[in-house]
């Protein structure tokens, strides 16, 4: 019997004729592997003794499938999951939460404040208080701000909100340049894994070395990952085992020696 299955991994078939220029393998660290090979039956049928029966059957059209899930998750296996290779973006303005008490005189100093993000810097009251409910603030156009306002000051790099608020919890966003930062779905040209070969390797009492198990062709079916939400998130995706030009079957095996 096969007890289990390890050393399960991917080789890149088709990333070499992409903008990417060649091709990758890497070890996944999968939790699931359902390889399943399913084939309609084709019947012939005839009256017999004032009943329709099957008189003749045999093998229809085959369908292979590979269904893997991982739970591990680094930037490539989440590459991996989206099908796509990631990217590097120059720049890029990207949020940062940050949380303040309202002050009594109701400034709050923001060294990150720029020309370029002050339009960005939305306040959010966290809690209902003597100043009313939870809420954003609305953004003013003129000083000094009214009750339920608050103004951005560019050049003295603070945020002005009005004085019923002191003492109120808040959380603001500010935008902060990054530069050279991997991206998965941002860029305009998007380069997939494409084609794949699947290894892997199954282990029981009755193969001391283990078997060789090769997809040399498969594809994947379906759209982005399933993700399973559960005490640590899963991601489940679909593939179909292909039969390679010239071959017979979809999967290879090999009894290690």
């Amino acid at each position: 019997m096969l007890s289990g299955v390890g050393q399960l991994g991917m080789v890149t078939k088709s990333l070499a004729a992409t903008a990417f220029g060649q091709n990758v393998f890497f070890p996944g660290q999968f939790v699931e592997f359902n390889f399943e090979l399913t084939a309609d039956e084709k019947k012939a049928r005839a009256w017999v003794a004032g009943r329709k029966k099957v008189v003749s059957s045999a093998p229809g059209d085959e369908d292979n499938s590979l269904k893997i899930a991982f739970e591990y998750l680094d930037w490539f296996h989440l590459a991996f999951g989206l099908d796509e290779m990631p990217a590097t973006l120059a720049s890029v303005w990207l949020p940062v939460w940050k949380e303040a008490i309202v002050p009594a005189d109701g400034i709050i100093s923001e060294p990150e404040i720029l020309a370029d993000n002050a339009n960005d810097i939305l306040p959010y009251v966290n809690v209902r208080g003597p100043w009313g409910d939870a809420r954003p603030l609305i953004r003013a156009t003129t000083s000094p701000v009214a009750a339920n306002d608050f103004m951005v000051d560019v050049v003295g790099k603070e945020i002005q909100i009005h004085t019923n608020f002191a003492g109120a919890s808040i959380t603001y966003q500010v935008l902060t340049a990054q530069s050279n930062i991997p991206s998965l779905g941002v860029a305009a040209e998007v380069v997939s894994f494409g084609k794949l070969g699947f290894w892997g390797r199954g282990y029981g009492p009755e193969f001391p070395n283990g078997i060789l198990i090769n997809l040399p062709d498969i594809t994947r079916s379906g759209g982005p990952p399933a993700i399973a939400t559960d005490d640590v998130p899963k991601f489940e995706l679909s593939f179909t085992a292909n039969t390679p030009p010239g071959f017979r079957t979809p999967y290879r095996y090999y009894n290690l020696q």
